[in-house]
């Protein structure tokens, strides 16, 4: 890996003092990494914001001319065939994280605003900051994005990367996000940003596709990558998971903690409303194991709590063959 401070340093070494200092400054080589405006160093050196612009501008002139000596070009060429292994374009920050470590960010970005390559486009509504190498693949990128986003607007759902398209080229947009699962949604989507308690539940039960205990499902969402901000600390409260999963009809309890999803096709309600549900449905008696077959595939529950429900006389009657009905219905 490269010494991209040194690299810069030496790129740099031949400028005036102040006309280092302000490009320092600017790209953040100084003051903790934090990147200064033309207004603020102006004030330090009792400067226009125009003039220190200027200054800038012909600082970096100069090193430019002085980096395309064989010297400095192994970093540029390593800068391009990363990108190339990317699909020619990669969004700003995950390009600096790619290139190398956190603390050289400052020196890449400021590498490769020198480089004669790469091409930097600016963030706007619909798009981050990104660098491109490659023009058409910078037109194919923009065109596939908003071919993808119409698709997902269109079907409603998660879908996979098309496979004639690089997946990269979805990075750049503020609009696509990928789930856990690798596929794509958009981003006001729960299912690809979640955003609150009920939403990361949600996703979890979705992406166990079995009933789980809610204990569970508050160590999943700690644990599972779901999108969310890796540097929080915060640990999800078990039972707060289970006072949100009471609250929504979404989720349906199937035996002692555990939960599952009504979209799986759980119905809501307690052991009798289901056998109650299960006999109304049916139109007919049912016997003593067509009944324990069809609520055990909605409960998890034992046997003998389905048969001391059924053996409610108030609800249900069994007739001379063992047959079952709703009492009086």
């Amino acid at each position: 890996m490269f010494n991209y401070q040194k690299i810069c340093q030496d790129a740099l070494i031949s400028l005036p003092i102040r006309t280092k200092d302000i490009i320092g400054k600017r790209f953040g080589f100084v003051d903790n990494g934090n990147r200064q405006t033309l207004e603020l160093i102006g004030r330090e050196y009792n400067l226009s914001r125009e003039r220190v612009r200027q200054i800038e501008y012909e600082g970096l002139k100069k090193t430019k001319l002085k980096m395309k000596s064989p010297s400095f070009q192994k970093v540029f060429d390593y800068f391009v065939e990363e990108l190339k292994a990317v699909g020619f374009i990669r969004r700003n920050d995950l390009l600096l994280n790619q290139l190398g470590e956190i603390k050289d960010s400052n020196y890449i970005f400021f590498l490769l605003t020198l480089g004669d390559n790469f091409e930097k486009f600016l963030e706007t509504n619909n798009f981050y900051s990104f660098w491109s190498i490659n023009k058409e693949a910078t037109d194919t990128a923009l065109k596939s994005i908003d071919f993808f986003i119409k698709e997902l607007e269109r079907k409603k759902c998660l879908l996979s990367s098309p496979s004639s398209v690089n997946p990269f080229y979805f990075e750049i947009s503020k609009y696509i996000l990928k789930s856990p699962e690798n596929l794509y949604g958009l981003t006001y989507w729960s299912e690809v940003n979640p955003k609150t308690i009920r939403d990361k539940v949600y996703l979890v039960l979705k992406k166990q596709e079995a009933p789980i205990h809610f204990n569970d499902i508050s160590n999943l969402i700690d644990n599972l990558d779901l999108g969310l901000n890796p540097c929080s600390k915060k640990k999800s409260n078990p039972q707060t998971i289970h006072n949100e999963l009471i609250k929504d009809k979404r989720f349906v309890l199937v035996g002692r903690g555990m939960y599952a999803l009504e979209e799986w096709g759980y119905n809501p309600g307690t052991t009798r409303e289901i056998i109650f549900k299960l006999l109304k449905n049916a139109k007919k008696s049912l016997s003593k194991k067509e009944i324990l077959e069809k609520v055990l595939k909605q409960r998890l529950i034992k046997k003998s709590t389905i048969l001391l429900n059924l053996n409610n006389k108030s609800y249900f009657s069994k007739d001379s063959k063992g047959r079952y009905t709703i009492n009086n219905y």
